[in-house]
């Protein structure tokens, strides 16, 4: 190779090395970048938003220009509850073809009197003013004859869920003949804020009334939510004051959120907008990008923190032993404990009062081993314990949106296994807020005691001529550690 070509081939080595570090150093303000990303997920929402009703408010207004739509309108209306299935059928054709985007449509009189409607519920052939509907923002917007057009969403008795409407006037000469009213279902507007494509795992976008109630589904909760739910948070009141804005708050389920909010008005209703993200998954996916850089440091940090020492205590519930390369879930009343944690890891998964499982992993497990070939040599001896026993919990004990509740804690005297745990519990979705690693190298090897509730986790130490016992509730979390590692709680955030 000539001395030209050595030259060419170390400066594509040195720009690809200096391209590799660049790709993997931390960069960017973690909290501004991604308020930048839930400000433009907001902003796309809320236009999609806008684009439906915008178009649903044209196609209302329409209504009165359709000939077809008009004179049904005064025939239905004088002809009264005679035969007229022909002339509903061509409408239920044409509302089909036409209409769609709306639920229902009603053919109303100047009393408030329903004589037709496509899906004739129970509010057919009721009167929306005086009848069971009298107390509605519908009926009082006919009854005042309100130049509004647009009733925002509220609960509707005859079709049992929200509706929101457009009532449009009718008239036969200058006589006030009565009205079409197009219904929305909030199906439409859940669709557009169900797509979470770009929110990760705990994204959500909603929208909020003015009285605080959520106008769609939580993520997080399986019954509608939609005017239901209370949303007394920050970033509504924020919004209300202020019109929009960027928080770290405490969301409706008191979990902390980055949170992007806006007020907006449509057709005169007001209604705020929010995207948010949990701040933990924020954290965690920090970490996943740049692992290879902090791995060491936070697996320091989390030993370098102040940690109590307290004298053993006697256990005197009802213990359940766990041997290496086993693992159980603890009884009603019973106490699972594994001894002489060594060049073995203990793993404890808790959802706290739900269940508690407890596991002893040998050196020839998935966690240990950075080689596959070592897999080959390892036979019948090699498993995966703790890979395994998450898929078991998470198909036989928490549900999809229950991930965030469980609590992982890896004790061990040594740090060999560390690395494969954080991947393998964050390739399951739990977040590195959920994960505790109690290090201790100083020490020979560990009992480990937990009790039935998760809740209570004792970590007995024993070393040459020492011996003493550490609570896991007082062990600083990883998610913490990191935030520490990286000056989080210091860095502005642009509100």
């Amino acid at each position: 190779m000539t001395r030209k070509k050595v030259l060419w081939v170390l400066t594509i080595f040195i720009l690809a090395a200096v391209m590799l570090f660049l790709t993997d150093y931390p960069s960017a303000n973690i909290k501004q970048s991604t308020f930048n990303k839930l400000n433009k997920i907001r902003q796309s929402k809320k236009q999609a938003v806008f684009d439906y009703f915008n178009d649903a408010s044209s196609t209302a207004k329409s209504i009165i220009n359709d000939k077809f739509m008009v004179r049904s309108f005064e025939i239905l209306k004088e002809s009264g509850k005679g035969d007229n299935g022909d002339l509903e059928f061509k409408i239920d054709e044409h509302y089909v073809s036409k209409y769609n985007k709306f639920y229902d449509i009603l053919f109303v009189d100047s009393s408030g009197f329903v004589f037709h409607s496509i899906k004739k519920e129970t509010d057919y052939h009721t009167n929306l003013i005086s009848g069971s509907q009298s107390s509605s923002k519908l009926a009082r917007a006919l009854q005042e004859k309100s130049s509004g057009k647009f009733i925002e969403f509220e609960h509707y008795g005859p079709s049992d869920e929200p509706a929101a409407f457009f009532y449009i006037p009718v008239y036969k000469g200058n006589e006030h003949s009565g009205w079409f009213i197009l219904q929305c279902a909030l199906n439409r507007i859940k669709t557009i804020l169900a797509d979470r494509s770009e929110l990760g795992r705990t994204g959500e976008v909603y929208l909020v009334n003015r009285q605080k109630l959520m106008l769609t589904d939580s993520r997080f909760m399986e019954d509608s939510t939609a005017l239901k739910l209370k949303v007394d948070t920050a970033a509504v009141n924020e919004a209300l004051k202020v019109n929009s804005g960027n928080k770290i708050i405490e969301d409706y389920r008191h979990v902390k959120v980055f949170s992007s909010y806006e007020k907006f008005n449509l057709f005169n209703v007001e209604w705020i907008i929010i995207a948010e993200i949990d701040e933990s998954e924020v954290i965690t996916e920090y970490f996943k990008k740049y692992k290879r850089h902090f791995l060491k440091d936070i697996i320091r940090g989390a030993s370098e923190l102040p940690r109590h020492k307290y004298p053993n205590k006697q256990h005197d519930s009802k213990l359940k032993r766990i041997d290496i390369d086993e693992f159980a879930k603890a009884a009603v009343d019973t106490q699972l404990v594994t001894y002489g944690v060594a060049s073995c890891t203990a793993i404890a998964i808790v959802v706290p009062d739900r269940f508690a499982y407890l596991v002893h992993i040998s050196p020839t497990d998935e966690i240990y081993i950075t080689n596959p070939i070592t897999k080959l040599f390892l036979k019948d001896k090699y498993h995966n314990l703790l890979g395994n026993l998450i898929e078991r919990i998470k198909r036989y004990d928490v549900y999809a949106g229950e991930l965030n509740k469980i609590k992982v804690t890896v004790i061990a005297p040594h740090s060999r296994s560390v690395d494969k745990i954080i991947t393998t519990v964050l390739n399951n979705d739990i977040e590195l807020s959920n994960i505790k690693y109690i290090f201790n190298p100083g020490a020979r090897n560990a009992n480990v005691f937990l009790d039935h509730t998760g809740r209570n986790l004792d970590v007995e130490w024993v070393g040459d001529g020492v011996s003493y016992t550490e609570y896991a509730d007082e062990i600083v979390d990883l998610g913490s550690v990191m935030k520490k590692l990286i000056n989080y709680d210091n860095e502005s955030h642009g509100d």
